[in-house]
């Protein structure tokens, strides 16, 4: 079950009735969010706060798309929603535009080398956030009592 919108995202229904959006290869994440947007019951008010502003979020793709190829993989997870795409390792045309929702985006080294090379990038941007098992999340909005940590 489901339907494609006329910006290629594909809407899945649910058992219960519900639709989601679901991102297809080469999906801005920009454009998802605006689908986002246009479902209200997707739209969980929860008390987030922001951590992160558009010059960081910035300053981070800039940084990523200079280290060295193959570039690291990237996901991030829409704030409200609760959306999480699907990884992408392009970054000067796919991870830019608003900011705004972004609750978080996780970066995955290409290689086990690239993995220091990353890190020192994060810190030297001095971004919230932490390391994963896969890599590390920067985080754009916290849950309201949660301490900020940085890389």
């Amino acid at each position: 079950m489901g339907s494609t919108d006329n910006v290629g995202a594909r809407l899945l229904t649910t058992e219960a009735g519900h639709s989601q959006p679901v991102a297809t290869d080469g999906f801005r994440a920009t454009q998802l969010r605006g689908i986002v947007r246009t479902f209200p019951q997707l739209q969980r008010a929860s008390r987030m706060y922001p951590v992160m502003n558009n010059t960081k979020w910035e300053e981070l793709r800039a940084a990523m798309f200079e280290l060295e190829k193959p570039s690291p993989k990237w996901r991030i997870r829409i704030l409200g929603s609760g959306f999480e795409s699907g990884w992408d390792s392009e970054w000067f045309y796919h991870f830019r535009d608003s900011y705004d929702d972004l609750e978080w985006v996780e970066i995955s080294p290409a290689t086990a080398e690239q993995a220091p090379v990353l890190l020192a990038a994060l810190r030297e941007i001095h971004l919230p956030g932490t390391q994963t098992d896969v890599g590390f999340k920067v985080f754009g909005h916290l849950p309201e009592g949660m301490p900020c940590e940085y890389l």
